[in-house]
């Protein structure tokens, strides 16, 4: 029986293959096993570091730059739970939100990612109505900032602003010196947001109650300073006019815009300024150098006017910046626009104390977009306010002359 010929060097040449195949698989494998392990070993570390540094901190040690490895650990290990999650903590109720049962805590949680859930009705988990949110992206550039307040769960932030916080239990920027009775910033900024943005259908009440008042605003001012005189639980904002905070904003700005313009290049050839920003979802208001400058230079060009930073600053952390700055050609009517909303998204989360400088804000934009404002009411309400003795901060009280005229 003739046996047949086998081609060997066939054989041999798809075993060639087949091992080279079967190498590069066990190659790429390696190298991917490699990068997780480089991952897991990387966050370990950084882990490790931003405890050390945390320590540091809560001792005194160190204050600068210490909370970047910690947060971005964080990032890397639960992005959207814990970010989502400590955004809704901050800007609804503050530090009594650690007290809280796990039961009610999530329960309250979820009761204010209603109120920011845009279209759809079928997800149960405030961490996914929050990110389709249109502030998505806004409240992402807000994380480091966030994270810096409440590094982890069980530490009231309190502790980390401990000399700083107090000054949120002390009366201040509001007397009324006809009747020697102090209002604390919450309570008073309170009132005058009521008295811009009520509209005309509190004044057949308040008529009725101040018939000696001529003023609409005024009476509607009078009724909720009244109201609000006697103790009123206050919600504590962590970040409202308090200088150390505002540095610690500006070097996590400082590292946003960095990364970031690191990654677009094109778009930080120079240092734009707002006036030159074009829309982009992707880029966003925090990757631009000037962000992180405007600190120092303490103004920005908008529309040819000079805008104090600590307005910018209220804009960039309630979420509504890139909204404001997606227009390439803003007009004062569109700031006012975007100022109004954030009173109104603002108030009713309790944050009462931002409206302390969104007010002053008002009374800001008035002396450049005055054209665009509606002249009886705000200038009504601005007159008022001088004289009712409502002290405003140092940054408004230069255009008193302005606004009395």
């Amino acid at each position: 029986m003739t046996r047949k010929k086998v081609n060997y060097k066939k054989g041999e040449n798809r075993l060639a293959k087949l091992q080279q195949e079967n190498a590069r698989m066990r190659d790429q494998a390696e190298s991917i096993s490699m990068s997780i392990l480089c991952q897991a070993v990387g966050a370990q570390m950084k882990y490790k570091e931003a405890q050390n540094d945390y320590n540091l901190f809560r001792s005194g040690q160190k204050s600068k730059n210490i909370y970047l490895r910690y947060v971005q650990l964080n990032r890397f290990l639960e992005e959207k739970s814990f970010f989502a999650e400590e955004a809704m903590h901050i800007l609804r109720i503050g530090p009594q939100h650690t007290k809280m049962s796990d039961e009610k805590r999530k329960s309250e949680i979820q009761n204010v990612a209603r109120q920011w859930k845009p279209e759809k009705d079928d997800e149960p988990e405030c961490i996914f109505l929050i990110s389709e949110h249109q502030l998505k992206s806004a409240l992402i550039d807000l994380n480091i900032y966030f994270s810096t307040i409440t590094l982890v769960e069980d530490i009231d932030y309190r502790v980390m602003f401990n000399e700083h916080m107090s000054c949120f239990e002390k009366p201040i920027h509001y007397v009324d010196l006809k009747k020697r009775k102090i209002f604390t910033c919450g309570q008073a900024s309170y009132a005058i947001f009521v008295a811009c943005c009520c509209g005309t259908n509190w004044n057949e009440n308040v008529c009725s109650e101040h018939p000696d008042c001529k003023n609409d605003y005024q009476k509607l001012v009078i009724q909720y300073l009244q109201k609000y005189n006697g103790d009123v639980p206050r919600v504590m904002f962590p970040f409202a006019m308090v200088q150390t905070e505002i540095e610690q904003l500006q070097r996590h700005c400082y590292f946003l815009a960095m990364k970031t313009a690191n990654e677009k290049r094109a778009y930080a050839e120079r240092d734009y300024l707002f006036t030159d920003m074009k829309h982009d979802d992707k880029i966003g208001i925090s990757s631009y150098k000037s962000l992180a400058e405007f600190y120092d230079l303490q103004y920005i060009q908008l529309d040819g006017g000079r805008v104090d930073a600590w307005i910018v600053r209220l804009l960039l952390m309630a979420g509504w910046t890139k909204q404001f700055f997606a227009r390439e050609e803003p007009s004062g009517q569109s700031l006012l626009v975007s100022v109004m909303h954030l009173l109104m998204e603002f108030i009713p989360y309790a944050c009462q104390d931002v409206a302390l400088d969104l007010i002053v804000c008002m009374s800001f934009i008035l002396k450049y977009f005055i054209n665009e404002i509606e002249r009886k009411g705000w200038f009504s309400f601005c007159t008022f306010a001088f004289k009712f003795d409502l002290n405003f901060p140092d940054s408004c009280v230069r255009y008193q002359n302005y606004v009395n005229y």
